[in-house]
């Protein structure tokens, strides 16, 4: 049988054209076995970069904290926003819950924080969020009633029954019905993040949530159960005190200065918004102590952070975890 014309013509060109078509596929296959290798690369350094980086902030962590209770030794008064007398001619660095940064070794970009662990809207207990009634203005209507709805929410949440309040509760066959099964809790809370679980939360915190103590533990009652300034938001600040935008600044500004320079703040401020600051803020430490470190990398974006809370008071029994004290309870210990 004679072939059609042309077929042995053809046949060369065919082959080159399967030949190219292989090289093609070779070559891609090679580019993306390439790239896959850099891509492997790039993820083992950042991977060895943040192991790294989680020990530097583990360390820089655990020396503020024991620098904190030297700090706590050898200073007794543990008043903040005014110079300390007993601190004159010292020259070891003042460790105190004022969110000071710190950055205790040069070599490294670690920096460290305290802040007092006492700051933050109470949702601990049968009422929670009660507080946050006492701190609408009168005359924001609508505000009162987000508040309403909300702490009713939050009470529904926690109670043993399925009555459920008026207007914002929720029990079990409303939460159902959106598709969330096993709610509410029916219980106390045993962790702050469960608030942000509540519908409503974003219109009507102005300040975070205050950590729930472990069982069995309190938070210690002083300053007549005042916030700490130098650790609340400027949200709550502002909605606290009635301010202004621009004295709200000046009140920041007076804060920078004294975590910056150790500038007074009767120094920064008129005697009129220092003495609302003093009558409505705790101007001194609880004891209970939030520990932040954070070591970020010489490359672009990478960074781990640690955040210890404790109570930092060892005059007091439950701030160990063992009946002969030596080791302490730790809070919260958490790496970011």
């Amino acid at each position: 049988m004679v072939p059609p014309q042309g077929i042995e013509r053809d046949q060369p060109g065919m082959a080159l054209v399967a030949v190219m078509g292989v090289l093609a596929v070779t070559g891609l296959m090679l580019a993306h076995l390439a790239m896959l290798g850099a891509v492997v690369q790039r993820e083992s350094v950042v991977v060895a970069e943040r192991s790294r980086l989680k020990y530097e902030a583990e360390s820089a962590a655990g020396n503020a904290l024991w620098s904190y209770l030297v700090d706590r030794r050898l200073f007794a008064d543990r008043s903040l926003g005014r110079l300390n007398a007993a601190r004159e001619g010292s020259t070891l660095p003042a460790w105190m819950l004022d969110g000071t940064r710190h950055s205790p070794d040069p070599d490294t970009k670690v920096t460290v924080a305290l802040t007092d662990a006492s700051s933050g809207i109470d949702f601990s207990g049968n009422s929670p969020g009660s507080e946050l009634a006492d701190r609408v203005d009168p005359d924001d209507t609508e505000r009162i009633e987000l508040v309403r709805e909300f702490l009713d929410l939050a009470a529904d949440y926690v109670d043993g029954n399925d009555l459920r309040r008026e207007p914002g509760g929720m029990e079990a066959d409303d939460y159902e019905a959106e598709g969330i099964p096993n709610f509410p809790r029916n219980g106390q809370l045993e962790f702050r993040e469960e608030v942000y679980w509540l519908a409503g939360w974003r219109e009507v915190l102005t300040d975070k949530v205050r950590i729930i103590p472990p069982k069995g533990i309190a938070f210690a009652k002083s300053n007549n159960s005042r916030p700490p300034f130098f650790s609340s938001s400027p949200d709550y600040i502002q909605r606290v005190l009635g301010l202004d935008d621009g004295e709200l600044e000046q009140v920041l500004a007076a804060r920078r200065a004294w975590r910056e320079n150790q500038t007074p703040l009767n120094e920064s401020l008129d005697a009129d918004l220092f003495g609302r600051i003093a009558s409505s803020f705790s101007l001194s430490e609880s004891g209970m102590a939030t520990v932040e470190a954070l070591a970020e990398s010489h490359v672009a974006g990478i960074a781990r952070k640690i955040r210890l809370t404790l109570n930092a008071d060892l005059r007091r029994a439950d701030a160990f975890a063992d009946k002969t004290g030596q080791a302490l309870a730790i809070w919260e210990r958490r790496f970011y």
